[in-house]
């Protein structure tokens, strides 16, 4: 093998299996981080770096290998059919426990990226690019009661985005640097609605362009710069993994 197949081959041994963080879930029979609820790799598939029991369903999604950010592929959405679905577990309820969402995405154009909702008056949290070019991660009763934006979107190249809450503190990072913090004790209260990943239920709106490492960590504010716990590992998108 060239010394490039076999810099390929150790990153995806880094990637899937190497320092453990392939599996999770409070029901696992096998349990590595019991805090990690959610991990995405995006490698020819949306769930192929650990045995679950979450129920998804791919609608439509494909994986393409050109817009990759580190290694190998990432999730393509075309704006206008494909998203993916996970179904209501209580592993989803945040209530008023810590927790870190993060991900990479390489978007097209604005709109929803991560949303637990159906409707404008149900209990939800939503990830999303606005028209007026900037991230917002909302929840609570209305559109705009709790919310926590950071100025701006980065249109066609690879952003890392992560949303914390510690405490009664909401951070939004954004290529590891602090945007934004909002001090609420407004709980982000359960619901049955299933998790949709780059799919917004209450216009129909479907994103556009690559999402890739999509991770949710319940329990834990994993994110660093204020004393959170951090991560095991420094992440870089060019050469360390999760």
């Amino acid at each position: 093998a060239s010394g490039a197949e076999l810099i390929n081959i150790w990153n995806w041994l880094v990637k899937n299996s190497l320092w453990g963080w392939v599996r999770g879930k409070s029901d696992d029979t096998i349990i590595i981080d019991p805090n990690l609820m959610l991990l995405m790799h995006m490698n020819w598939n949306y769930n192929n770096s650990w045995t679950y029991t979450w129920t998804i369903t791919n609608n439509w999604v494909t994986f393409a290998s050109p817009s990759t950010w580190w290694l190998s592929n990432s999730a393509l959405f075309n704006w206008s059919s494909n998203y993916l679905n996970i179904a209501s577990t209580e592993d989803l309820n945040f209530w008023t426990s810590d927790f870190t969402l993060d991900y990479w995405v390489n978007p097209a154009a604005y709109r929803e990226m991560i949303s637990k909702r159906s409707n404008w008056l149900t209990n939800w949290f939503t990830v999303t690019m606005t028209a007026w070019w900037n991230y917002v991660f909302a929840w609570a009763w209305l559109w705009w009661d709790e919310s926590l934006t950071f100025w701006t979107v980065d249109l066609n190249t690879w952003t890392h985005i992560a949303i914390v809450r510690k405490w009664t503190n909401f951070y939004l990072y954004k290529n590891w640097i602090l945007g934004r913090i909002v001090a609420t004790s407004t709980a982000i209260t359960a619901n049955t609605e299933s998790l949709a990943i780059w799919l917004n239920r209450v216009w129909s709106g479907w994103f556009s362009w690559y999402m890739d490492e999509v991770r949710i960590v319940k329990n834990v504010a994993k994110w660093d710069g204020n004393g959170f716990t951090v991560w095991q590992r420094v992440f870089t998108p060019s050469s360390t993994p999760y």
